[in-house]
Formats: C-alpha cells, sequence, structure tokens
C-alpha cells in the first residue's frame, strides 16, 4: 500500500488488514521515502515473484501535484515491471471521511480475498501458536 506521507496511518490501517484477515503478506511505505529505495526492489530478477504482487496505490486529491507525478510514474514503472497495480481514491472532505472510505474499502477487499481463498479472515491460528509458544 503506498500513500502520501499525511496518509501513512492509512496505508499502515490497509497493511493490518490483509495481513490478518486475508493472511496474506503486505507491506506500507509512503512517498517520496519509497522511491529512494523500495522501488529499486522491484527491478526484478524474480519475474515470477512481481506478477504475483499488486501494488495499491492510495489517491488523495488533496495531496501535493508532486507527490501525485510520483505516485502515478511509480505506478507506471512498476505495471512495467510486471507488477498489477490497483488504486483506491480517498473521498474529498474531512480525515474522518477518509479514513472511514479506506477502512471499509480494504476491509471488504480483505474478507473477500479470504473467502476467495477459503480462509476464515477472523481467525488468527498463528498468531495464537506464537502466543502460546512465547
Amino acid at each position: 500500500f503506498y500513500a502520501s506521507t499525511p496518509n501513512e496511518p492509512l496505508a499502515g490501517l490497509a497493511k493490518t488488514l490483509f495481513n490478518e484477515t486475508a493472511k496474506v503478506p503486505s507491506f506500507a511505505n509512503v512517498f517520496p521515502e519509497l522511491d529512494h529505495n523500495e522501488l529499486q526492489g522491484f527491478d526484478g530478477h524474480a519475474p515470477e515473484l512481481l506478477e504475483r504482487l499488486v501494488a495499491v496505490f492510495i489517491e488523495d486529491p488533496a495531496d501535493d501535484a508532486r507527490i501525485k507525478r510520483r505516485s502515478a510514474l511509480t505506478r507506471s514503472l512498476l505495471e512495467g515491471r510486471g507488477v498489477r497495480t490497483a488504486g483506491i481514491a480517498l473521498p474529498e472532505g474531512s480525515r474522518a471521511d477518509a479514513f472511514i472510505a479506506l477502512w471499509q474499502t480494504a476491509r471488504i477487499a480483505a474478507r473477500s480475498l479470504a473467502a476467495t481463498a477459503g480462509v476464515n479472515s477472523d481467525a488468527t491460528p498463528l498468531i495464537e501458536d506464537f502466543k502460546r509458544r512465547l
């Protein structure tokens, strides 16, 4: 999940929902920092891995034009390397509106992914096993 720095908490929330609900590895980062290091990880020697990834861009109409340009360019470069991309458009308005919209969208998507994979979205067996062993 990629977002502008002001939307870092939203990217983190989406990441957490996908980790715990859909049971898939998920990561979050922010512009411009991700273009200084993380981007290089996609210059792939592992095209079979890149084909399995989906980079989700959190799009905020309030973002600075320079961040919007970075986001569009990053998305284009990733797609050119075989990475699927998607966008979550935040509504104009308050931060609360943005939070609720992102939470609902990510929660529905994570639950749908879990259902498609036949995974119980509410269970956390690995976390429970970890706690027992701790």
